[in-house]
């Protein structure tokens, strides 16, 4: 039996007070001592180390990067993985656009004392009206995954994370009814909501405190869910103000892999 801690974040690029966010994520990290951490909105950059280097330095962490559009600065904003456990591979993969933002599905093979571990990192169009572009994403997501996996017939079952920018029970997510454990309902307790208007950044889009960031996993036996908790959900008062690590909560979880 091996057990891993999960987490995944979006870590909001460099927005607000970055110097003081970054020292809040790694003493989170430092706290919950994760196996693999799923990172969204992060940016890499062609000639320095990037947000997902710099946080796997600072903690002996592995970082992968997956590039999904490019800012004005040069600078590539995608998903990032950082794994205690030896990256064998990994893969950027585009997802559709069709005229927003684009978007991108980080794929990792790990090793485990159990054997090959597939790990995905997304996060799906945020615009609230873009729930049909947020179905083709995952339709993509899910292909894609069916595709590797296949590829890997001796791998353990496969793990999902992510920000799908959706609620639970939201039309896009029908997708993932089945075949897939979403961690938070079978380890969590309450609503989860990871995009708070508790959260002083999160409260200038004046939305409703929402679960939309996941961590699903295969459907398999030999993969269970022990527990699942909010992260990265309180603030640190800094020269009088009020600084939290992200404008999203993260979750962390328990994987029991037998």
């Amino acid at each position: 039996m091996n057990v891993l801690d999960l987490v995944t974040l979006n870590i909001w690029h460099d927005s607000g007070p970055w110097p003081q966010r970054r020292e809040l994520i790694v003493d989170e990290l430092i706290r919950l001592k994760p196996d693999l951490v799923g990172l969204q909105e992060v940016l890499g950059r062609p000639d320095a180390p990037g947000q997902a280097e710099a946080l796997a330095g600072a903690l002996g962490y592995e970082a992968v990067h997956a590039p999904a559009s490019r800012r004005s600065d040069g600078a590539w904003l995608g998903n990032g993985l950082l794994s205690r456990l030896p990256v064998r591979s990994s893969e950027t993969i585009a997802l559709p656009a069709e005229g927003v933002e684009p978007r991108a599905l980080l794929f990792a093979v790990l090793d485990t004392l159990d054997g090959e571990l597939p790990v995905f990192v997304t996060h799906l169009a945020w615009e609230p009206a873009l729930g049909a572009v947020r179905s083709r994403q995952l339709e993509a997501v899910l292909g894609a995954i069916e595709e590797r996996v296949a590829a890997l017939p001796d791998a353990l079952p496969a793990v999902l994370m992510g920000d799908f920018n959706a609620a639970p029970g939201a039309e896009e997510l029908s997708a993932l009814q089945d075949g897939w454990v979403d961690a938070w309902s079978v380890g969590g307790h309450g609503p989860g909501a990871t995009f708070d208007p508790e959260n002083d950044y999160a409260r200038a889009w004046e939305e409703p405190a929402e679960r939309i960031d996941y961590v699903f996993v295969e459907d398999d036996p030999r993969a269970l869910v022990r527990r699942a908790e909010l992260a990265f959900a309180a603030p640190t008062l800094l020269d009088g103000k009020r600084v939290w690590p992200s404008d999203h909560f993260g979750i962390c979880c328990r994987l029991e892999l037998t």
